[in-house]
């Protein structure tokens, strides 16, 4: 099943893209929500579930999260007191934080190449992953647990404290219409254990259990531990998928912020030019009017004579332009009646077509009739020759 699910993440690779937009948007609370569960868990038939929410800012590249995991199997009845006891219930409590890989180009920062650095660092030569997101981070909870693994063996019922670390990968695996996506998770949990228990065996004979020893807290125990393996899927009820989300968007958001500064300046210093135009225009201006006036003053003759001029050329352009809404006006009402022509010419040639059908109809009727009457005359005739014979 797990083969298959990775075979699947592989295969969905060309359907995901990965997301570098510039846009800085917000999460809705349907993003910030995920829900969860492991594989492993239910092959060893414990019922689990988690629930995840994105926490820190609203930025769309958050990457830290809050988690709350549980797993439940416990006691059912029993006639008799079983040989094989496997019951837990557990509540744990996640602390994430997600990156994804990028490739580094720069001398001044340089890339990662050891496999202990490349564990918890985003800084590649190469990206070969570019849809894969990281996780690591804290857990802590609290158990119930009974286990008893057959006759002969000895069983232990109590509670536990757990702590530490947790490390993992998340792929994407399926995306829904509605935006909604499935990812594949697999992950590792380890730490430590602060656990009491009572230790017990089975008296079959009498059906009873038998304490034999109790560790209390004040006798502490700590034991190193395999939390969890997972191997579960997630899904995320927003349109926004874990690897547009986890990412990283800091070269990103100042190519962004430099873009809208740009904006911002190219606007400031358009509206000084403009204020400059416009100050120049006036100055011009106000030039001509005053050695306009000066020239009225010294040849108004000339002057009337401009004036004229420019009254002509207004009044040669109202020509023109109502000359050219005309033409317009008789060429649109050409193509509508041409419109209207072919309309028509077109209703009366399915008419035609529709009176040929009809005629064509009636006359294939008439032949049918003349048939049918021929059939009946010809019975008629069979009908007499027959009783002339018998007569």
């Amino acid at each position: 099943m797990l083969c298959l699910l990775c075979a699947a993440s592989m295969s969905s690779y060309a359907q995901w893209v990965p997301d570098n937009s510039r846009k800085l948007d917000t999460l809705t609370v349907a993003d910030r929500l995920s829900f969860r569960t492991n594989g492993v868990d239910w092959l060893l038939m414990v019922p689990n579930i988690g629930i995840e929410y994105d926490i820190a800012n609203n930025k769309n590249w958050n990457r830290w999260s809050v988690g709350v995991n549980v797993r439940y199997k416990w006691a059912t009845s029993h006639t008799f007191v079983p040989n094989h006891t496997f019951d837990l219930f557990e509540t744990k409590l996640e602390f994430r934080n997600y990156w994804r890989t990028r490739r580094i180009n720069g001398s001044s920062v340089k890339a990662h190449s050891r496999i202990w650095d490349k564990a918890m660092s985003q800084r590649r030569y190469e990206q070969k992953h570019p849809l894969t997101t990281y996780y690591r981070g804290l857990f802590v909870s609290y158990a119930n647990y009974n286990f008893r693994f057959g006759p002969g063996y000895e069983g232990y019922d109590g509670q536990a404290v757990m702590f530490g670390g947790v490390y993992g990968i998340q792929r994407p695996l399926y995306r829904f219409r509605r935006g909604s996506s499935i990812d594949l998770e697999l992950g590792v949990g380890v730490g430590l254990a602060l656990y009491k228990y009572r230790k017990y065996d089975v008296d079959q004979e009498r059906n009873r259990i038998n304490y034999i020893k109790t560790v209390g807290w004040k006798d502490l125990k700590i034991l190193p531990i395999v939390n969890e393996l997972r191997a579960g899927l997630v899904y995320r009820l927003g349109k926004k998928a874990g690897h547009h989300k986890y990412r990283f968007r800091y070269d990103v958001d100042l190519k962004y912020a430099y873009q809208v500064d740009s904006l911002r300046d190219e606007r400031i210093a358009q509206a000084y030019r403009d204020s400059i135009a416009t100050s120049q225009y006036k100055l011009v201006s106000g030039y001509y009017m005053e050695q306009l006036d000066s020239i009225v003053k010294k040849n108004p003759e000339a002057a009337k004579s401009d004036a004229e001029i420019q009254k002509k050329e207004r009044e040669l352009l109202k020509k023109q332009a109502k000359s050219q809404a005309k033409e317009q006006a008789a060429k649109e009402r050409a193509e509508k009646k041409q419109a209207r022509a072919e309309k028509k010419a077109s209703e009366q040639d399915a008419m035609a077509k529709d009176k040929k059908a009809l005629e064509k109809e009636k006359k294939s009727e008439a032949k049918k009739q003349k048939a049918l009457e021929k059939e009946k005359k010809s019975a008629e005739k069979k009908k007499r020759k027959s009783s002339g014979k018998k007569d």
